[in-house]
């Protein structure tokens, strides 16, 4: 409204999304070097529960940092999966005790990755389906 902007939602992740939105609204005013946010009405809702995105790093290594960084994009563009494909023929990429042959070189991530990038997927309303 022309007084204030409201929100409403139904959850928690209802009202990051919203933000989110809201934060792609601002815009500039270089003449007087200001931002505003135009005066709009916005109904947004998901079409698909899973709203996802997939990465190969079985056949093309990514680094942890990297994955933080497409996390947070995927927050910023309202996803909430993250496929992770980590074993193929080219590569097994978790850390295994057991059969530690499966990684013999440096390009795996250790249980301590796979457990962060869970914990910041999480805080992030994202979900990582490993495979």
């Amino acid at each position: 409204t022309k007084t204030g902007s409201y929100l409403y939602a139904l959850s928690l992740t209802g009202i990051i999304r919203g933000l989110s939105t809201f934060i792609q609204l601002i815009e500039r005013n270089t003449s007087s070097d200001t931002f505003y946010i135009p005066l709009v009405n916005i109904i947004d809702r998901p079409r698909f529960k899973w709203r996802g995105l997939l990465l190969d790093v079985s056949r093309h290594w990514m680094p942890v940092t990297v994955i933080e960084r497409t996390l947070n994009a995927m927050e910023l563009s309202k996803l909430n999966v993250l496929h992770l494909h980590l074993s193929d023929d080219q590569g097994f990429r978790v850390e295994s005790i057991e059969y530690n042959l499966l990684h013999d070189r440096k390009d795996f991530f250790t249980q301590k990755d796979i457990q962060h990038l869970v914990e910041y997927a999480r805080q992030r309303r994202i979900r990582i389906i490993p495979e």
